[in-house]
């Protein structure tokens, strides 16, 4: 039996907990007279299906929407809290937000205790900075490879003017290389509390994992040939600039596509030996149901029996029983590219943002080499928005219907593996 309508009058209860209440539509709740709603928890229910069900708040004071698909609504709407203007506890995790925009949150200028864990923060969302009395800051569990400059300053002067602050980074993935030493020094540094006392796991340059105790007590070790790394970067960005000039005269002549692979994959796998870069798959394509066929019958064997590339694709690939999350992070991480077929299912897929995600993260670690966009029966506008932090490192190819639009596609595309 579904509810249309909660009415109380005179409502005398402190809390409320709503959390995985299950409706195929969320009732709307109306309190006449007094009410003294201190704590809510509406946990595993769509904010889609939550929004605008609740009058002004003004007593509610902690608020938990754990698991509630915000990432949907906050990127658009900045009034989602404005009903409980008094709120100073807010637990938004687990909620696949991976951006927030100035004044996502609204005007929360009471709010000390905030929850982003569980999410897929890469960057610390500068929007963060205006809340002033926010004591407690939960980022732990999500994307993050360091804080820069700005934000440590934001953290260290509100553990000055509040003489208490404290930041969860547990389950981030931070990188301890030379552009993030200074991140480092910080954690062992600051003032301000630090979960697990700023001891958390971090990637080296080489691929190895440490924590960042240990990279800190043998600093000079770690980072003393971080000015010969930069030549060495120098050196290796020159010797991809003289392959693709070769290749350019190459393809200027006429000489056949299998001479042009030849030199590339020798030059490849030298450079990959030297920097100790391991590859399972060529390319890991994203894709939704409606493009099965299309990958199946017509990317498979050109990719994979023409030119002799390997694929990774979730239909074929995959092993059953393994964490969704984890094998696709895993095949992407394996993957030297990543093709993303974007199509109108594609865009309401469980996945897709997850894996647009991941291939950003791969391209800041420089293990991802190129990211393509292969869109189909969409339009430019409705890209996903997510795509927009690296459009600058998008190859794009809007697939054309006509057999000669497609012989230049495939070309293109051919070229982007080099």
């Amino acid at each position: 039996m579904n509810i249309d309508e909660i009415r109380a009058v005179n409502c005398s209860l402190a809390a409320i907990d709503l959390s995985y209440f299950q409706s195929k539509a969320f009732p709307k709740f109306i309190f006449e007279k007094n009410h003294y709603i201190i704590e809510l928890d509406l946990s595993g229910i769509s904010a889609l299906n939550t929004k605008s069900k609740f009058p002004q708040l003004n007593a509610l004071l902690a608020l938990r929407m754990r698991q509630t698909e915000l990432c949907r609504l906050i990127d658009t709407d900045t009034n989602i809290f404005s009903w409980a203007p008094r709120m100073n506890k807010l637990d938004i995790s687990s909620n696949f937000i991976w951006y927030l925009k100035e004044n996502a949150l609204g005007d929360l200028s009471n709010l000390y205790f905030l929850n982003l864990s569980n999410n897929i923060l890469q960057y610390f969302p500068t929007s963060l900075t205006k809340l002033e009395n926010i004591l407690t800051l939960d980022l732990s569990f999500n994307r993050l490879i360091a804080l820069n400059e700005h934000t440590r300053g934001w953290i260290d002067s509100q553990q000055i003017k509040n003489n208490y602050f404290k930041v969860y980074l547990t389950g981030n993935s931070f990188i301890c290389s030379c552009e993030t030493k200074e991140f480092l020094t910080w954690l062992f540094s600051t003032k301000a509390e630090l979960d697990n006392e700023g001891n958390y796991s971090c990637r080296l340059s080489d691929g190895k994992t440490n924590f960042t105790i240990n990279v800190y007590n043998d600093f000079h070790n770690h980072f003393a040939n971080c000015e010969n790394q930069i030549w060495l970067k120098i050196g290796v960005a020159s010797m991809t600039s003289l392959s693709i000039a070769v290749a350019c005269v190459i393809l200027m002549y006429n000489f056949k596509w299998r001479m042009i692979f030849f030199f590339h994959k020798s030059f490849r796998k030298r450079a990959e030996e030297v920097l100790k870069i391991n590859f399972v798959y060529d390319v890991y394509v994203s894709y939704s149901d409606d493009s099965t066929t299309f990958v199946k019958k017509v990317l498979q064997p050109i990719i994979e029996h023409k030119w002799g590339l390997t694929m990774c694709c979730e239909d074929r690939d995959f092993l059953v029983g393994e964490s969704n999350a984890d094998v696709r992070a895993t095949s992407i991480h394996q993957s030297r590219h990543i093709i993303f077929l974007v199509t109108p299912a594609f865009i309401e897929r469980e996945w897709s943002s997850f894996e647009i995600e991941r291939a950003k993260y791969e391209k800041i670690s420089n293990e991802l080499q190129k990211i393509i966009v292969i869109t189909k029966d969409i339009s430019f506008r409705h890209i996903p928005s997510e795509f927009r932090t690296i459009w600058k490192d998008i190859y794009l190819i809007d697939w054309p219907i006509e057999i000669d639009g497609q012989e230049t596609a495939w070309k293109k595309l051919r070229l982007w593996f080099l």
